[in-house]
């Protein structure tokens, strides 16, 4: 293998240890939605697979332990899904106007329209090489609160475009949720400046490729 193609820096650092060639980073590119569209209620949104890898325990005590009297929930699992978590899911759904769950796969364009509605995205992953969802919901301009998972680290400030949490701290997540939720002011203020963050383009993205490629033709 002359040529390694990473996602991310720590996808690049795991892969080096095993392979000393020359690894090149090449980030995923979001979508870029035209409009942002707002809501009454603060809009939660997960997007992933419902199993431990995604976290989806901790989305599930999140629906629990969270105040959603000025909030709303929605869950998105697509095709894969563990039932046990999924069944958990549709119970707290069914008791709470608060909590929706989309269980079924949805077309590209309808996951892009509950991107452009959330205000925050939540997404406690536990291993993950990109994640492009972060991407996707800082190009829509959503708040995220994630963990330290691909290039979160690289992408994710502190405080300015979201919040990294270890997987975890539940106390954490939900204190920052919460204070989401409840501080419109401190929202808009994360979600304005998602959007001055500096996201790839599918272009760049190409660009990187093609060139690495070329370099590769010559040897």
């Amino acid at each position: 293998m002359s040529k390694i193609f990473a996602v991310s820096q720590r996808v690049k650092e795991a892969v080096g240890r095993v392979y000393y060639n020359d690894i090149t980073i090449t980030q995923n590119a979001p979508f870029r939605p035209e409009k942002h569209i707002d809501s009454i209620k603060t809009e939660i949104l997960f997007i992933g697979r419902l199993n431990e890898s995604k976290g989806i325990k901790n989305v599930i005590k999140m629906l629990q332990i969270l105040d959603l009297k000025n909030a709303h929930f929605t869950i998105h699992g697509g095709a894969e899904f563990d039932s046990e978590y999924q069944d958990k899911i549709k119970e707290l759904s069914d008791a709470s106007d608060s909590i929706d769950l989309i269980s079924e796969p949805l077309p590209r364009s309808e996951i892009i329209q509950l991107f452009k509605k959330a205000d925050i995205f939540y997404f406690p992953s536990r291993l993950e090489g990109g994640p492009l969802v972060v991407l996707e919901a800082l190009s829509a301009g959503c708040a995220v609160v994630t963990t330290p998972v691909g290039m979160v680290p690289q992408i994710i400030k502190e405080g300015f475009n979201g919040f990294i949490c270890e997987f975890d701290d539940i106390e954490k997540q939900k204190q920052i949720l919460q204070n989401l939720i409840n501080d419109r002011s401190l929202l808009n203020k994360i979600k304005g400046n998602t959007l001055k963050t500096i996201l790839p383009t599918w272009d760049e993205t190409a660009g990187i490729m093609y060139g690495e490629y070329k370099e590769l033709m010559r040897r």
